[in-house]
């Protein structure tokens, strides 16, 4: 078998600390009862970064374990978001920060300094729902952006509009986050 990488590596250094004074038959049990069985013999295997984990696996670990399958996955001792940690495939490691906020589908590698990379990034990365609920947080935007910019003009009818437009949107607001 080829070694692990760094994400492989972390993988198994999360489960032995989150797994603490689990016991490897006990965890064997919890998996076995997700379906996702595997044995204390390969548990060690996992933590003595002889034996990889796969996509089940991960997520059925994380079920097992209690926690967020990225949790597995990203080195959860960093104490401070600039930490540099170490992920597969990125040559010079990341912010431990940027790393959570990749992972969670939030920003792309480069950082999403970019709005259109950014929209693109969450397009590809984020459930359906999640997208929609990017496009109308946009949509409300440049709908806000429009009414402020109407509030200016010096058409009185246009301004009065637009301020009883802007005070809806306030009341919209408000109710939403009741």
């Amino acid at each position: 078998m080829s070694t692990l990488g760094p994400t492989g590596r972390t993988v198994a250094d999360n489960i032995k600390r989150l797994r603490g004074d689990l016991q490897y038959v006990k965890l064997a049990d919890r998996l076995k009862q997700l379906g996702r069985p595997i044995p204390t013999l390969g548990l060690r295997k996992i933590e003595s970064y002889e034996r990889r984990v796969d996509a089940d696996d991960l997520v059925a670990l994380a079920v097992a374990l209690g926690v967020s399958p990225i949790s597995l996955l990203v080195p959860l001792d960093s104490f401070l978001e600039d930490d540099s940690i170490e992920v597969t495939g990125v040559d010079d490691g990341i912010a431990a920060k940027q790393a959570w906020e990749w992972m969670r589908g939030e920003t792309p590698l480069s950082g999403g300094d970019n709005a259109v990379e950014l929209l693109q990034y969450i397009g590809r990365s984020a459930p359906g729902w999640r997208v929609r609920n990017y496009a109308n947080g946009v949509q409300a935007l440049l709908e806000l952006n429009r009414v402020e910019r109407d509030m200016q003009s010096s058409d009185p009818a246009v301004a009065a509009a637009a301020k009883v437009r802007f005070n809806e949107m306030v009341e919209e607001s408000r109710r939403g986050d009741d």
